[in-house]
């Protein structure tokens, strides 16, 4: 799976700015209302938020993440495997309680 491949399956969904969009990573803005959509989404191509909002992130949630910031209790990580590659997808509440950003890694092994 490729981060495109992931912002497909986001068409019609609001995107109030684009950060950053590669191959690799890709940071988005988007409206905290519609936060409950981006998680099935999320949940749908990658399973169950392994960090759920509100849940202490592990010591391996913090290494993986580390390179794009974190993961804090108050955010989702969402993480799923391809072989070789790792998905990560990364929701950061603001605290204004009217954006979220969301944040998609591409990672390789090795």
């Amino acid at each position: 799976m490729t981060i495109e491949e992931i912002l497909q399956s986001c068409k019609g969904l609001t995107v109030c700015e684009e950060r950053s969009r590669g191959q690799d990573y890709c940071e988005l803005v988007f409206l905290n209302e519609e936060i409950d959509r981006w998680n099935t989404i999320f949940t749908r191509l990658l399973g169950p938020a392994i960090k759920p909002k509100g849940l202490k992130p592990t010591e391996e949630d913090l290494l993986v993440t580390a390179a794009y910031g974190g993961i804090t209790d108050g955010q989702v990580l969402f993480r799923k495997d391809f072989g070789p590659e790792i998905i990560l997808a990364m929701l950061w509440p603001w605290q204004n309680g009217s954006q979220v950003t969301l944040k998609v890694a591409l990672l390789r092994r090795g």
